[in-house]
């Protein structure tokens, strides 16, 4: 406000919505489900459509929210029952980055596993040569399994460097496999998340810990609040 930018607000409510009303700020309050936030992610996209006035991709993703959840639930579930006992590596495209970085979000916080992410082509410039695995460098990577989000509307040329990569990385004995991504639009990025939260919620259940809290993060929470007085 002090460098003169538009302000809006998206939020469930206390302290930012009376300061949003207090202000005159334009906002969207968002339903009080209680829930965790990255189960919110529908909202919150909603909520920013709205505010940006796009109401083309509100129409449209309407269509991804008729989606039924339990229709992914086997997928995501066998897939839990494929990556469990490893580490999951996650990679997309460039133009998919968001999702799969939302994938190891789920399985960071509903799973309570290590997963990692990355991006193509950047990857192949740097972190592939970290899995050219040597005798002596071999169990390092041994934990790891490689999850390749297959989009057809990516480029070409990242689906041939796809391709390759999975090649080299199984002739070196490195576990990968692909997820294709089916549909169009938000339908298609949705399709995809569902299955990452079923997968995430089956390796929590797997694992015998509990998927929706966070208990770490509100430890942190406390500690910096803690540090700063």
């Amino acid at each position: 406000r002090e460098r003169k930018l538009a302000l809006a607000v998206s939020t469930v409510g206390g302290k930012l919505l009376g300061l949003a009303k207090a202000d005159r700020v334009p906002y969207v309050q968002l339903p009080d489900t209680h829930i965790q936030p990255r189960m919110a992610l529908g909202y919150g996209f909603l909520s920013l459509l709205t505010l940006i006035g796009e109401t083309e991709g509100i129409a449209e993703a309407a269509k991804a929210a008729m989606l039924n959840a339990h229709d992914f639930e086997e997928q995501g579930k066998a897939l839990a029952e494929r990556l469990h006992g490893s580490v999951p590596v996650i990679y997309a495209s460039n133009r998919n980055q968001s999702i799969a970085y939302n994938w190891k979000i789920k399985l960071n916080e509903t799973g309570k596993i290590p997963a990692f992410c990355n991006v193509l082509p950047e990857l192949n410039h740097n972190e592939m040569t970290g899995f050219d695995s040597q005798p002596s460098t071999k169990q390092l990577s041994d934990k790891l399994r490689f999850l390749f989000l297959r989009d057809a509307d990516d480029h070409p040329r990242v689906q041939r460097r796809m391709d390759i990569t999975i090649k080299l990385y199984e002739e070196r004995g490195l576990r990968a496999e692909e997820l294709l991504m089916t549909g169009t639009g938000f339908t298609k990025i949705v399709s995809c998340l569902l299955v990452a939260d079923w997968c995430a919620y089956y390796s929590a259940e797997r694992y015998g810990v509990e998927a929706e809290q966070v208990p770490m993060v509100e430890q942190f929470k406390k500690l910096i609040e803690k540090a700063g007085q």
